[in-house]
Parts: structure tokens; C-alpha cells; sequence
């Protein structure tokens, strides 16, 4: 039985007073990339594995790095003048026994998906290229079938009894989110995939949204690029960001009921355009990398709890800086469901403790500290059923259904 502690702070509070400031990384953000081309890689890796061998083999793919190419843009036209280069550094299990598992394809395809549905005017062909140099040396203490299987009973099941955990880790979540943090994670996936992309079609992918709350006046800022063969003229660009920004403001209005100050696209008071070939700043040369972005939430909250895991790539099966940050949200919204009060999570285990029973689990709910009993018990059958029930997020992310982050 795991430890487990509930405690009530009514302070912690979704809406609280005070301030609050919080992020996203757009789709596009080469960073974000990063993060959906390791997760897709894991994904078919994963997806190899059981096709090949009922099992799943041993892999971090959580390094993945993009450097941007060099574009030429102006008004009404551009071009990439020199190819992205998307490295996979990291280690796996490249063979088992005498059949191969094709990382470097695996990676490739994962690479060209994400680029080719985020990204416009983007031909992997010509705009690409792919480097692969993840390694299988043994680390100290591990048994040679970690990453050098001699055949598939090396390998680990989805759901074996035996799992434990492959590291030292801290997770956190909470939930609700509060009204801002709501705002921001949803404001490139209206303009991109929403009713947005109906009025918007000149938009790229690479939208960058903070927000600030000063007690009850909220703030946005959102950072749009433009495609630069849909932008005639910069008194073009002006009249679409001003559309833009209107469109929007109402939105925010209609979606919230809240009153926010809204700019589109600050640099334009310096008089410069914000345009892109593709829809990214990678464009230009910029680059991307695994876990510097959004947390599993599709946020970053720098005045909310937040594990800085790079989650996106690790192995789902025993890697718990995976597991736990979608346990944690998992039992966070259950939680907040069944008991109607805001909740935060923490959990932390050590390297070979078992997956079902991580080291601690802390449970704090914002309600009054004479609720405490009432929901004690509510709460530990929750956190019990959600623990029983770890392999089966295992399962979820190999379907590729379980990261925000993207």
C-alpha cells in the first residue's frame, strides 16, 4: 500500500486572488514539435514492438532537437532556402534477437507526420533532414537484455505484474483549471482547428499565448505568424491582425463572459510583420527541443505546482516521470468530480519501487478543514482505483491518446 496523505488547504483555491501568469506553446512552436515527434516516435516504436513481438522493448526518445533552415520572405511570396534537421538522441533497443527494429524509419515517419500536418508549404522531400543517433550501451547495474534483448521474453509486457519504476521521480497536477489557464490553452486550437479556421486561413501553427491576471483584469498576448504568400502588403498585414485581434476579443467575451485586454502581434508597433513560410519561426533557424515547452497539460504554469519532466518519448510501460504526471492529473480531475472542490496532486517514487505503489501520493483538496473526514475515505478509494489501473494509461499512450502537450 502506497503512502498516501490527504490534507485541505481552502486556500488553494482554481480562481485565487492575486496574480497569475501563464503560457503555451503553440502547435507549431519548434519546440511542441519536438515533443510530438517524440511522443509519435515512442508511439510506433511502441506499435513495432507488439506487432513484431507482443512486447515492448526498452527506449527514451525524449531527446529529440530541431534546427530551423533559412527562409526567404516577404510580402506575398516565400520560400525555405535550406532544410529543417530534426536529430533523435537517445537510447533503445535497435535489435531483438536477429530482427531489427527500424529506429531510424520509425523516426523518420514520426518526423515527416508532424511536419507535414503542423507546417504549410512543407515538402519533407527537399525540407528535411533526419539524423538518428540514439545508442544501446549498457548502463551501470542494468542486465544486458535492457537495451541488447536476445528475444522477445527479454522484453516487458504492457501489463506485467513486475513492472517497477525505471528512475527516481517527482509528478504533480491539479485540477480545475482556473479561467485564465483555460483561455490560453485554448485559444491556437479555436484559431487553428476551432471555428477560428474558418475566418483565419492565413495563420501558421507557431501561436505563442501568455496571459495575466491582476486580480479580475485578465490580459492576452497572443503572438500569430502569418503565411507570408497570403499577406499582400504591411497595410494587409495591419487590417488581418486588427480582424484578427476583434474576432478574437469577441471570442474570449462570448466563450468566458470576462472582459480581456487583447493584443495580436506586439512587434507591430515597431512596425514590423510577424510572416513565416511554413507557419513557424524554425523558419528563420530557430530551434527546437524535447521538454522545454508546455507541461503534460498544454500549459506552463510557473505559479501552479508543475513537474518539469520532459514526459513526451519516454517508454509508457515503467518510466513513471511518464505514468505518474497522467496519474496525478487522473486522480486531480477524478477527485475534483466526485467531491466538487479543487484538487492538486503529488507523487513521487524512487527507481525499482513498483508501479503500483509509488513511494508517496499527496493529495490536497481546497476545502474547509472540517470536510476532512467526509472526504477522507471518498478520497483514498479514488487514489486505490486509480493506482490499480496504471497499466492501463500504459495503454493509452501507446494509442497515442494521452499528452496535452501538442
Amino acid at each position: 500500500m502506497s503512502n498516501v496523505s490527504i490534507v485541505t488547504d481552502s486556500s488553494n483555491q482554481a480562481d485565487w486572488p492575486g496574480t497569475e501568469t501563464v503560457e503555451r506553446k503553440g502547435y507549431g512552436h519548434p519546440d511542441t514539435l519536438c515533443d510530438q515527434i517524440s511522443e509519435l516516435t515512442s508511439v510506433l516504436y511502441c506499435q513495432f514492438c507488439i506487432k513484431h513481438f507482443g512486447r515492448v522493448a526498452h527506449h527514451w526518445f525524449d531527446k529529440v532537437m530541431l534546427i530551423g533552415g533559412e527562409a526567404d520572405i516577404g510580402f506575398n511570396e516565400g520560400r525555405l532556402l535550406t532544410p529543417y534537421e530534426v536529430i533523435l538522441a537517445g537510447k533503445a533497443a535497435t535489435w531483438v534477437g536477429d530482427i531489427e527494429i527500424p529506429v531510424t524509419a520509425i523516426f523518420k515517419q514520426a518526423a515527416i507526420s508532424v511536419l507535414s500536418t503542423t507546417l504549410r508549404n512543407f515538402s519533407p522531400d527537399k525540407d528535411l533532414l533526419v539524423t538518428n543517433r540514439v545508442r544501446s550501451g549498457r548502463g551501470p547495474g542494468q542486465a544486458p537484455s535492457r537495451y541488447r534483448p536476445a528475444n522477445a521474453n527479454d522484453l516487458n509486457g504492457v501489463s506485467d505484474a513486475e513492472l517497477v519504476s525505471n528512475d527516481c521521480n517527482v509528478c504533480s497536477a491539479y485540477f480545475p483549471l482556473s479561467i485564465l489557464e483555460e483561455m490560453v490553452l485554448n485559444v491556437d486550437e479555436y484559431l487553428l482547428h476551432g471555428e477560428g479556421a474558418e475566418h483565419f486561413d492565413y495563420l501558421g501553427s507557431d501561436i505563442k499565448t501568455v496571459g495575466w491576471r491582476k486580480g479580475t483584469l485578465f490580459s492576452l498576448v497572443v503572438n500569430v505568424p502569418f503565411i507570408a504568400d497570403c499577406v499582400a502588403s504591411y497595410a494587409d498585414y495591419m487590417e488581418k491582425c486588427d480582424a484578427l485581434e476583434e474576432h478574437l476579443g469577441a471570442w474570449l467575451l462570448s466563450r468566458w463572459d470576462q472582459p480581456t485586454e487583447l493584443v495580436i502581434n506586439p512587434e507591430r508597433r515597431w512596425k514590423r510583420a510577424y510572416l513565416t513560410v511554413t507557419g513557424t519561426v524554425a523558419d528563420t533557424g530557430d530551434v527546437g527541443v524535447t521538454g522545454r515547452g508546455n507541461r503534460m497539460n498544454g500549459l506552463i504554469t510557473p505559479g501552479r505546482e508543475m513537474s518539469i519532466e520532459a514526459v513526451a518519448g519516454k517508454n509508457p510501460l515503467d518510466h513513471t516521470g511518464k505514468l505518474y504526471n497522467a496519474l496525478a492529473s487522473n486522480i486531480a480531475k477524478t477527485v475534483y468530480e466526485a467531491a466538487g472542490y479543487p484538487c492538486r496532486v503529488g507523487i513521487s517514487t524512487v527507481k525499482g519501487a513498483p508501479l503500483k505503489s509509488p513511494v508517496d501520493v499527496n493529495v490536497v483538496i481546497s476545502a474547509p478543514t472540517d470536510k476532512l473526514k467526509e472526504l477522507e475515505s471518498r478520497v483514498k478509494t479514488i487514489v486505490d482505483a486509480q493506482l490499480a489501473r496504471v497499466h492501463e494509461i500504459s495503454t493509452d499512450f501507446i494509442r497515442g491518446g494521452v499528452i496535452r502537450v501538442c
